[in-house]
C-alpha cells in the first residue's frame, strides 16, 4: 500500500496500487470527492443536454427523498401538471357517479370541485345566452342523462317545479313508502 495526499483536504491516506493504476485513489473519502471543484465541473459538463438513465434518476430521487418543497415550488408544480398538461388528461370530459357528463371549465362561476360543470347545464346556458342560477334545474326529457341535445332538455325555475312535473307525469309521489299490509 502507498501513502497519498487527498486532492481536496490534503490529508494523508493509504491507497492500494491497483486503484492508483485505474486512475482512482485521489481522495480520502466520498465527502472530499464530491466537494472537489474538478468533480463538480466534470458533472455539470456531463449533465448538459443529456437524458438521464434510470439508475441515475433513481440515485437523484434517493438524494431528494424526504426534502420538503417550499409552498411556492409546490404551487408551481401543481399549476404545471394541471388541466391539459396533466398526464391523466382525457379531453376534459368525464362522467359523474350519478351518470351526468361533466366538462372541465376552471373559470365557470358555478363549477363544482375539480373545476367541472355538468354539460347539460352548459348547453342550456349557451342556448339562453346567460349563466344559470344555482336554483334552476335542467331536466332530461327522455331520462337519458348522457343525451344532452337541446331538444331533450327542459328548464325549471326551481326544484319544486321539477318535482311537480314528475308528479304529473308519474301520477304519484315515488319517494313515499307503500303501506305494508
Amino acid at each position: 500500500m502507498q501513502t497519498k495526499n487527498c486532492k481536496t483536504c490534503g490529508k494523508k491516506f493509504l491507497v492500494f496500487p491497483f486503484t492508483q493504476k485505474t486512475g482512482r485513489g485521489k481522495y480520502c473519502s466520498k465527502k472530499c470527492f464530491y466537494q472537489n471543484k474538478e468533480h463538480k465541473e466534470h458533472m455539470s459538463k456531463i449533465m448538459i443536454g443529456r437524458r438521464l438513465s434510470k439508475a441515475t434518476r433513481e440515485k437523484i430521487s434517493r438524494v431528494q427523498r424526504g426534502k420538503k418543497l417550499s409552498v411556492a415550488t409546490r404551487q408551481k408544480i401543481k399549476v404545471a401538471n394541471s388541466g391539459e398538461r396533466s398526464a391523466n388528461w382525457k379531453g376534459g370530459r368525464q362522467t359523474s357517479t350519478q351518470g351526468y357528463v361533466l366538462r372541465y371549465c376552471p373559470t365557470h362561476p358555478n363549477r363544482i370541485k375539480g373545476n367541472f360543470v355538468a354539460e347539460h347545464r352548459l348547453i342550456m346556458e349557451k342556448h339562453l345566452g346567460r349563466t344559470l342560477l344555482s336554483t334552476e334545474i335542467v331536466h332530461h326529457i327522455n331520462g337519458n342523462k348522457k343525451d344532452n341535445r337541446i331538444e331533450n332538455l327542459m328548464l325549471f325555475a326551481s326544484d319544486s317545479e321539477h318535482l311537480k312535473h314528475h308528479m304529473k307525469k308519474d301520477g304519484h309521489i315515488r319517494w313515499r313508502k307503500k303501506k305494508q299490509v
